[in-house]
């Protein structure tokens, strides 16, 4: 009786294991998931636009981001948004665009 114990454990262990293993809340899939932080402590909130087009509309829009991390947004912007502008918006501009 011990012994199937010990077994039925040791599946239940492993069950969970491979269920955690299966969920991934990570941007490692996609390439234009986003979620940083500012110096004052702030976060842009997890982003997973799956498409290049959704990428550089979410993350020019301070009130989607928090107002948050506007240098490292604009940085990725700038490599992942080629021949666009950075208008942000909507709501009111702060922090101010990150100088160059």
């Amino acid at each position: 009786m011990r012994i199937v114990k010990i077994i039925l454990i040791l599946s239940t262990g492993l069950l969970f294991a491979c269920a955690k293993d299966s969920h991934h809340d990570d941007n490692s899939d996609n390439p234009y998931g986003y979620e940083w932080g500012g110096a004052s402590g702030c976060t842009t909130g997890r982003h997973q636009p799956h498409i290049k087009e959704s990428f550089c509309e979410e993350i020019r829009d301070d009130s989607r981001n928090n107002f948050c991390a506007a240098d490292l947004r604009y940085q990725s912007f700038q490599q992942n948004c080629p021949g666009q502008a950075w208008n942000r918006g909507p709501g009111p501009r702060t922090p101010r665009t990150p100088h160059r």
